[in-house]
């Protein structure tokens, strides 16, 4: 079973990167850049293997919630 978990950082090109299980990858994306009030070209959204969405997943919460704590963090 996935956990509903999230990580998040800065990658090298400077974007707010979340990894975390979802099928709305773009979805998400669009989600963080709309909460962080910043373009989604600065947002990456990384799905590890298994992926998907069992039992859910298509909760923005996880990924607005860790990209907002990166964003505080690298403040």
């Amino acid at each position: 079973m996935e956990r509903e978990a999230a990580l998040g950082c800065i990658d090298e090109e400077r974007r707010i990167t979340g990894v975390a299980t979802t099928h709305e990858l773009h979805w998400q994306q669009d989600y963080i850049a709309q909460t962080l009030g910043v373009d989604a070209s600065k947002i990456r959204v990384i799905v590890p293997q298994p992926g998907g969405s069992f039992g859910g997943k298509q909760d923005p919460w996880p990924f607005c919630t860790t990209g907002l704590v990166v964003l505080v963090y690298r403040l």
